[in-house]
């Protein structure tokens, strides 16, 4: 029996009167033993189900340190993968290699551009970015590409640069 249906019962046993109320007598003594049993079995459930809850959240605790644990061996990965990448892009240009084949792999660069500000500070003092009638200190880099293709002039505080960026398939 659930703790609901042990609820219910103990309630149905109560609102019947089994004592009586004005000499304190047990008036069905076999309806008192079974409210008896049925409080031993609430308790029981209760305690049951606290133990379920902190078993529940041990769990979840424990689940917890793993996903920390799976996280730092990512980020170890990752990173690795990053000078790996970067080692072989080095040692691609130095000697002028643009594109390497094998049957297990291609390693290639493409170019990208992109807008390099030296200096934000004074590239907002100089040319302020103005939002709805209002200086914002936030620098437009697409706005400033768009310019700068239209032949804009910033005075070196903004250029577009090219990269060549490793692609590994």
């Amino acid at each position: 029996m659930n703790l609901y249906a042990i609820n219910a019962e103990i309630e149905k046993i109560l609102n019947n009167d089994i004592v009586d109320a004005e000499t304190g007598e047990i008036l069905d003594e076999d309806l008192f033993e079974k409210l008896d049993r049925l409080e031993e079995d609430q308790s029981i459930k209760m305690e049951n189900i606290a133990c379920f809850i902190k078993n529940l959240l041990s769990d979840a605790e424990q689940l917890n340190a793993e996903e920390k644990a799976l996280m730092e061996r990512r980020k170890v990965k990752e990173n690795k993968a990053k000078r790996l990448t970067r080692y072989l892009e080095d040692n691609m240009l130095r000697f002028e290699k643009e594109k390497f084949e094998t049957p297990k792999c291609v390693i290639t660069f493409r170019k990208s551009k992109k807008v390099v500000v030296t200096n934000e500070k004074q590239f907002c003092e100089k040319f302020p970015i103005y939002e709805k009638e209002k200086i914002t200190k936030s620098i437009d880099k697409v706005g400033i590409r768009k310019a700068l293709k239209d032949g804009a002039d910033f005075n070196g505080l903004a250029k577009m640069q090219t990269f060549k960026n490793i692609n590994i398939k």
